[in-house]
């Protein structure tokens, strides 16, 4: 991040005074006026003004979501020459002109997905652009309560990312704007469209989970397309609610990566009915209940608000980095993979090692035995 800074001070600036600068109501940087500027002493005692540019490095961590607010003060000291001297320091002011400016560069991302946890953490990925320009909102189906229950989870998104969704699209397609942008899917299970989304999804919805008439959340775990045995005694699913009774009551989100941008993702709200998802959607963002959002699948029940997460697919990477970059930073994520990476390359260490020792013996001591 780089601050160029345009100004113009009072010549009776002394050596000692500075510019503290603050981001986010955090100090970032002090500048040396006289030193900044690049002008000597004698200069400064000229009953003139001067300006200068000075380009400086900030610190992009204090740059946090939504509005940043950058605060310069001025701390300007009178330089006196004699002992009788008397300055109005209420009457040193410094101007900052219109030409400055702040560069921030974009960042590399390093992320391993699917985490839904994510979401209620730091609203990523729909924070990487607070106006949601590479976010869109897809209706699987066009009743007022899935509307609402989008727009709930827009409220929350421009609540927690603090800006406007200035760029944010919303649509009932998917078309070629939708496939480049991060999905976030609102529908039922007999939404065709929803189903179509939730082929490579944790849960994936058909006809004949869609055509039951007990809550399909429920029941998922009887297909092995959806998960197999041994996943599901690791997760210890069990069915814990009655099945007509608590019909209207379950919501699922579920998160995973886009299949036609492998560098965006899918969420999918979906529930039996459209008047559940706007309730499930509503209850589960409420404060008390957002910590129970993890895993890359949740089952919520809005009126007992209990929640089931699962870990189901496997994790990827989203990067920008290069590959080398990526490889070592996946491998010091992974503390199994890091101590066998680490035991490998000893092993490779020692055999070149002593290949070398062995050649060295035989070159310089061939007539011993």
């Amino acid at each position: 991040m780089k601050l160029s800074l345009h100004t113009v001070f009072p010549t009776v600036v002394r050596d000692d005074s500075v510019v503290n600068i603050y981001l986010n109501q955090k100090f970032a940087k002090q500048i040396d006026i006289v030193r900044s500027a690049e002008e000597s002493e004698s200069k400064i005692d000229i009953e003139n003004l001067f300006d200068w540019d000075s380009l400086m490095d900030m610190p992009a961590y204090l740059v946090g979501q939504g509005y940043n607010r950058l605060s310069i003060d001025f701390s300007l000291i009178p330089k006196k020459e004699n002992f009788c001297e008397v300055f109005n320091t209420e009457n040193l002011v410094a101007t900052l002109l219109d030409d400055s400016y702040l560069i921030l560069p974009k960042a590399e991302r390093w992320i391993e997905l699917p985490y839904l946890q994510l979401i209620p953490n730091s609203s990523y990925p729909y924070s990487i652009y607070p106006d949601l320009q590479e976010t869109t909102i897809l209706l699987t189906n066009k009743s007022l309560s899935t509307i609402a229950a989008s727009m709930n989870f827009i409220f929350y998104l421009t609540q927690q990312i603090d800006s406007y969704p200035y760029y944010l699209n919303i649509t009932n397609k998917v078309n070629s704007k939708t496939k480049v942008s991060h999905i976030i899917a609102f529908g039922t299970v007999k939404d065709k469209l929803m189903q179509d989304l939730s082929q490579d999804a944790p849960l994936v919805i058909n006809e004949d989970i869609a055509g039951r008439t007990y809550p399909f959340i429920e029941k998922f775990v009887a297909y092995k397309n959806i998960l197999d045995e041994e996943r599901t005694q690791k997760y210890s699913f069990r069915n814990s609610t009655i099945e007509k009774k608590e019909v209207n009551t379950n919501l699922v989100l579920q998160m995973i990566r886009s299949p036609y941008d492998t560098q965006k993702t899918i969420m999918m709200a979906i529930a039996d009915n459209d008047k559940c998802l706007e309730n499930g959607i509503f209850s589960i963002f409420q404060d008390k209940n957002r910590g129970k959002i993890k895993g890359d699948l949740l089952i919520y029940n809005y009126k007992s608000e209990i929640a089931k997460s699962f870990n189901v697919k496997d994790k990827y990477i989203i990067s920008d980095l290069n590959w080398l970059d990526t490889i070592s930073l996946v491998i010091a994520a992974n503390p199994l993979l890091y101590l066998s990476m680490l035991f490998l390359i000893l092993i490779i260490t020692t055999y070149i090692l002593r290949s070398f020792l062995l050649r060295f013996k035989e070159e310089h001591h061939k007539d011993a035995e």
